[in-house]
């Protein structure tokens, strides 16, 4: 049975792994040419990642399988930590650390509820703040955390099912006005407490309190979708 010289894992045995666990969310590279089925990220990366982080640390809340903080292991982080709260994606997580052999710190946390504190280079916030019950606060203890920068990704109005939810027909022109949407946290499809304009999240984080010094805003490569770049 093969094996890779840094893999402890056979072939079959990943395979077998792939099966059993049904994975989805984010497309994982493994040994062999295997990798999960879930989605590519690799085009955003050009977007808000360094070539090298040079030894700095990164919190990823919201984690899902561990993409991101993959990849930033392999751009020579320093401290990297994982926060995912639902149960059966920090379990599967674990599964691929070990499958990588990987040395990031993975955390099965409810970042809104659990209190989890200290100080990273970079902190990520990756389509996970339209389902939080209090974002604003989540963001303002995300900007306390912050040394260096803070990157969120977040779905506007434009964003498919929003639009569909709220029957606005005309999201492009809201998406300029600095609006806070309503959405349904109660429906399992929808799945959105609060929709944020990138005017809304510029004045939160700017204009509120001096929370970051500078703030660029980004079409995400995921329709409906922005990110922000803020710096500290």
């Amino acid at each position: 049975m093969e094996k890779s010289m840094q893999c402890k894992y056979t072939k079959q045995e990943i395979e077998a792994i792939l099966a059993r666990e049904k994975f989805e969310y984010h497309r994982i590279e493994l040994p062999y040419g295997l990798h999960t089925p879930g989605q590519n990220r690799a085009h955003s990366l050009s977007v808000f990642f360094p070539d090298d982080f040079h030894g700095q640390s990164l919190l990823d809340i919201g984690c899902g399988l561990g993409y991101f903080c993959f990849e930033a292991e392999k751009r020579n982080a320093g401290r990297i930590v994982g926060l995912e709260f639902k149960e059966s994606r920090y379990k599967q997580l674990l599964i691929l650390k070990d499958i990588l052999n990987s040395k990031i710190e993975v955390v099965n946390c409810n970042f809104e509820k659990d209190e989890y504190t200290g100080e990273f280079d970079y902190i990520l916030l990756l389509n996970v703040v339209h389902h939080l019950k209090e974002p604003i606060q989540v963001l303002r203890q995300i900007a306390r955390m912050t040394r260096k920068r803070f990157i969120m990704e977040f779905p506007t109005f434009r964003d498919t099912k929003y639009k569909i939810a709220s029957r606005i027909l005309f999201g492009w022109f809201y998406d300029r006005l600095p609006l806070i949407g309503v959405g349904s946290s109660t429906n399992p499809w929808i799945g959105q407490t609060f929709i944020f304009t990138p005017a809304a999240i510029r004045a939160i984080l700017m204009y509120h309190e001096q929370l970051f010094s500078s703030i660029q805003m980004v079409k995400s490569p995921i329709k409906g979708r922005m990110i922000a770049i803020c710096d500290k």
